[in-house]
């Protein structure tokens, strides 16, 4: 098994190869391929190569499966006592890869696969539409629909209650 230890857009990630892998975006297209040269740790079985401060002639190479956006972070920033309050979200753009190799000097490298992958194709909206038009809408019959309630009655409102003290009254 070989795996790397890989730096992108600043931040390190340990990449298995076959592995799924998201980063922070990176401008190439959909099903294209990725080398990163920044390679800082790469190890085959007992094997382990640690670079100063990468490896020299290691790379990592991967292709592009999709450009997503991360899940929304929320941002609250709160001064006490001055009444400043300040909300805000934030969605990071990321690529997802997926490795497809890992090279460094003396490694063997791993068989060639009889066909490259390539990205699945997503439905177009006329397939879908017409998935949709093929699926018969659910027949609505007495047993489904539920039985309707008759309205509650109207409560009966009750005369106002006398508050604690006696009004004065007086005589001329």
């Amino acid at each position: 098994m070989r795996y790397a230890v890989l730096m992108s857009g600043g931040k390190q990630y340990l990449a298995l190869e076959g592995q799924a892998l998201e980063v922070d975006h990176i401008s190439t297209g959909e099903g294209e391929l990725v080398e990163f040269g920044e390679v800082l740790l790469v190890a085959e079985d007992d094997r382990v190569q640690v670079g100063k401060p990468t490896v020299s002639g290691a790379t990592v190479q991967a292709h592009v499966l999709s450009h997503v956006r991360g899940p929304k972070i929320r941002v609250f920033k709160y001064r006490p006592k001055k009444r400043t309050r300040k909300r805000q979200g934030h969605r990071q753009e990321l690529t997802r890869l997926e490795i497809d190799e890992i090279r460094f000097p003396g490694s063997v490298p791993p068989p060639q696969k009889a066909s490259a992958v390539k990205p699945a194709k997503k439905p177009t909206v006329a397939k879908k539409a017409a998935e949709v038009a093929e699926k018969p809408a659910p027949r609505r019959t007495s047993a489904t629909k539920s039985p309707r309630r008759s309205p509650t009655p109207a409560r009966p409102r009750s005369a106002p209650k006398p508050s604690g003290r006696a009004k004065k009254t007086t005589k001329k």
